[in-house]
């Protein structure tokens, strides 16, 4: 019944929204680049990650495998080696703020990294640098529990081109960055040029590239998703990277116009197709969060609104969303009262069932004994059955327990199989009636009828060997005593109030998950969760039992108090000597025998010194201290036993089992194949 409810309400909170709007990713990514006079390009980059993580692997390449050779032809201007650089050169990583100032703060603040060899996730403060074919990877160790910011500085060698009437780098940006980016911003500073400039970048229809002035571009791209190239080409006064010796003595910059010219073309068409489908996409959307007022709908329309571009169209469906903005505020504040109404009343009701279960149906009957100790036995049933009354299953003690009681009653002997009494040998008793459970608990040991003797390490063995048959047969067993002690009626039955209290967990559940489809109050409805599952704990847990049942607890629990105080007693109000080993056998399963057998081993010598033992054949001095090593070894083995085999079952179970003035991007990257650059990266 336990697992039914357990499963039904795995399932509610499966079922149950919770929604999160935020995208784990990139918040913000800054680059600064600088072209030298030689042609290298200098990198500086910040970024910031959300979410969880224990650093980022960042993948910087400098060339690519899949371009031609260049020709000096118009194609060449697009697919060439002569973009490719030809070394990367990593200056500094470091861990900084996350509040970004300026890239020149930045150069005096943060936290050197090291390079090292390897790390372990989690270390703080050091990088691993790995040298591909066509670049370097860095696996940057930099965790998110450090609340700090990704710094790299580095040198892409030989990028610039001169060619017979300009310069030129073609650069890729990204070609494989496995985050989404929720603000890129870039910067590119060309020193000393005064005539010429003209730049052109691809990836989305919504980047934009902008010529700040003779000596800088800029670009930017807001909510860039995972895994989407970008690269950018500008040309420029060849004498800004006269010390290059890249040079390919061609006219370049009417081949390269005609190409950026073509695909300026073909990406503002299809800029003109989105631009057109998204301004059908914001309308259909604000139509339908007019006629569905909820903030999700509320927040998916402005997030495609926000993407138009200013104007009429944008400005009208923003007045609209405004009115959406306001209807569903009012309609929160209702739902909000709604939702803290509910939530105090089935808190206050939870309150008031649990008090009331806790009193009726969980707090125990009074007992009429009310010694501290209890000297004689309880009730003549098994330790087994008492192990059941005290927690209500068995446990792999009470197995021992029972044991021990067989060979109390002589249904069946041991003798040591060696000489260090380190293991045992069980034998049957032939002609000895026994009760259901102890002939289950027979066949348990010895495996089989026509099998009368069995060493206590084969049965270790057993279990690892044939784990099977063995956790069958011990379930048997535990089957049988469990109906045993219930025909007892040691605990009354409670499975009605279970179900009622399990029935009002999970209305619990219902309204928060309800309510957290709202996506409002989201803390509230966690903490009703929260207490639904606490109490759903405690509703298919709890028992009671029956004033028989409790009054035999007492008394066994007084029992217990007696021989965890055994040595306290004054000889003459110790039980008989003959009964000692009795009482070992319910120690194991009231929890108590290694204190007890360690006592009695003391009591013992105490009374053979003062002449005090029985003179008795029922007393065998040599018999009681081989039951004293005996106990303390078969509850050792029959737990090793008995976890190997279960451990074996589920071990065994797993293995089975344009112009280039600036504006809009020109269409899609070249791929990552055309220019120099490239990489991208994630978290790991």
């Amino acid at each position: 019944m336990k697992k039914i409810y357990i499963k039904i309400i795995l399932f509610l909170l499966l079922i149950c929204p919770i929604n999160a709007y935020a995208k784990e990713g990139i918040d913000e990514y800054y680059i600064d680049a600088t072209v030298q006079e030689n042609g290298d390009l200098v990198v500086k980059e910040f970024f910031t990650l959300t979410g969880t993580y224990n650093g980022m692997e960042r993948i910087i390449n400098y060339r690519s495998d899949y371009i031609s050779k260049f020709g000096g032809t118009l194609s060449s201007f697009s697919n060439s080696e002569i973009y490719n650089g030809n070394s990367i050169t990593m200056e500094i990583i470091k861990g900084v703020s996350k509040n970004f100032t300026s890239f020149n703060e930045l150069n005096k603040n943060g936290d050197i990294f090291n390079k090292v060899s390897s790390a372990t996730k989690g270390d703080y403060g050091k990088y691993v640098e790995e040298i591909t074919s066509v670049g370097k990877n860095y696996l940057i160790y930099n965790p998110s529990k450090k609340n700090k910011a990704f710094y790299l500085e580095y040198t892409i060698g030989n990028l610039g081109i001169v060619h017979k009437d300009i310069a030129e780098i073609g650069w890729n940006i990204f070609t494989n960055m496995n985050e989404h980016i929720n603000h890129l911003e870039i910067y590119i500073h060309i020193p000393n040029n005064t005539e010429l400039l003209r730049a052109w970048a691809h990836g989305p229809y919504y980047g934009n590239i902008e010529l700040i002035d003779i000596n800088t571009l800029k670009i930017t791209v807001d909510d860039l998703e995972a895994n989407t190239a970008i690269d950018t080409r500008f040309v420029f006064d060849k004498k800004v990277i006269n010390n290059s010796n890249k040079k390919t003595g061609v006219v370049a910059f009417d081949k390269i116009i005609e190409i950026e010219t073509d695909l300026a073309n073909k990406a503002n068409l299809e800029r003109e197709i989105y631009y057109k489908q998204l301004e059908e996409n914001a309308k259909n959307a604000v139509l339908y969060a007019e006629e569905n007022i909820s903030r999700s709908n509320y927040q998916s329309a402005y997030y495609i609104v926000d993407k138009l571009k200013n104007g009429e169209l944008k400005n009208n469906l923003l007045e609209r969303l405004e009115i959406v903005l306001n209807k569903v505020e009012k309609k929160e504040k209702i739902i909000r009262i709604a939702n803290s109404v509910s939530a105090l009343g089935w808190t206050v009701g939870l309150v008031i069932i649990i008090n009331k279960i806790y009193k009726k149906h969980d707090k125990e009957y009074e007992s009429v004994f009310k010694g501290k100790y209890y000297r004689d036995f309880p009730e003549e049933y098994g330790p087994e059955i008492v192990g059941y009354l005290i927690n209500k299953k068995i446990s792999n003690n009470d197995l021992s327990a029972a044991i021990l009681n067989l060979i109390y009653k002589k249904i069946i002997t041991f003798i040591p199989a060696d000489k260090n009494n380190k293991d045992f040998i069980f034998k049957k008793v032939d002609g000895v009636l026994i009760e259901q459970s102890e002939e289950k608990l027979v066949k348990f040991i010895f495996d089989s009828d026509d099998n009368n003797e069995i060493k206590l390490s084969e049965l270790k063995k057993r279990a690892n060997k044939s784990y099977d048959s063995f956790i069958r047969s011990y379930t048997d067993w535990k089957d049988t005593v469990k109906i045993e002690a219930e025909g007892k009626h040691f605990f009354e039955d409670k499975t009605l109030i279970k179900t009622m209290g399990v029935l009002y967990t999970i209305l619990g559940i219902a309204i928060a998950c309800i309510f957290l489809t709202f996506d409002i109050s989201i803390l509230l409805n966690v903490i009703i969760i929260i207490l639904a599952v606490i109490s759903l704990f405690y509703f298919i847990s709890f028992t009671k039992r029956s004033e028989k049942g409790n009054e035999d607890y007492s008394k066994w629990m007084a029992l217990k108090n007696f021989m965890n105080d055994f040595g306290r007693m004054d000889s003459k109000d110790l039980p008989e000597i003959v009964l000692w080993e009795k009482y070992l056998v319910y120690a194991v399963s009231l929890g108590c025998a290694d204190k007890l057998s360690k006592t009695m081993k003391i009591k013992v010598q105490e009374l053979q010194e003062n002449n005090m033992l029985p003179n008795s054949t029922m007393f065998d001095m040599y018999y009681f201290n081989r039951i004293l090593l005996f106990n303390n070894s078969i509850k050792k083995t029959l737990n090793t036993a008995v976890n190997s085999a279960y451990t074996a079952k589920n071990a065994n179970s797993s293995s089975s089992s344009g112009g280039g003035f600036g504006g809009g991007f020109s269409g899609g990257s070249f791929g990552g194949g055309s220019f120099g650059g490239g990489g991208g990266g994630g978290r790991f």
